[in-house]
């Protein structure tokens, strides 16, 4: 399934995100792809506080440490793929061992993974006109249509 929505500031991008992670039970893995600047990283601050991590901590993009943690009511992991250059390099992160953990994965620039995982959602972000964001939700009838009811 399809839906795509189109946000006009970061705090509706950020409500987006929290819609979702309300709705997330654990054992979710969501790829997040679109060009730098376009709301992947605002949109993990919406998830994260819908997973109810504390307001006092900062969800920042992981991109030179490739992976923050944030702990709510499930644990997030939050993976920047954009300094990663194929799928072998995952190894040396330990990228695996986070699928079994029963938290909540999303990832950042990991298109070289659609290949390889199963992925409950793959969320594009493009830009639209000025503050507009278009955002597609691809991926699992179940949890696109819970998000948008």
């Amino acid at each position: 399934m399809e839906k795509e929505v189109r946000t006009f500031s970061p705090e509706e991008t950020i409500s987006l995100g929290e819609n979702l992670g309300r709705l997330l039970i654990g054992g979710e893995i969501i790829l997040l792809e679109g060009p730098l600047g376009s709301g992947k990283t605002i949109f993990v601050k919406g998830v994260a506080k819908g997973l109810d991590v504390p307001s006092s901590i900062y969800v920042k993009s992981p991109s030179f440490t490739l992976l923050h943690i944030y702990h709510g009511r499930l644990s997030l992991y939050h993976f920047d793929l954009f300094r990663i250059k194929s799928v072998e390099d995952l190894d040396t992160i330990g990228f695996e061992e986070y699928f079994d953990k029963g938290g909540v994965i999303i990832v950042e620039w990991g298109k070289m993974l659609s290949s390889i995982l199963n992925f409950h959602l793959e969320i594009i972000f493009e830009f639209g006109n000025e503050k507009e964001r278009k955002i597609a939700f691809k991926g699992s009838e179940d949890l696109i249509k819970k998000v948008f009811s």
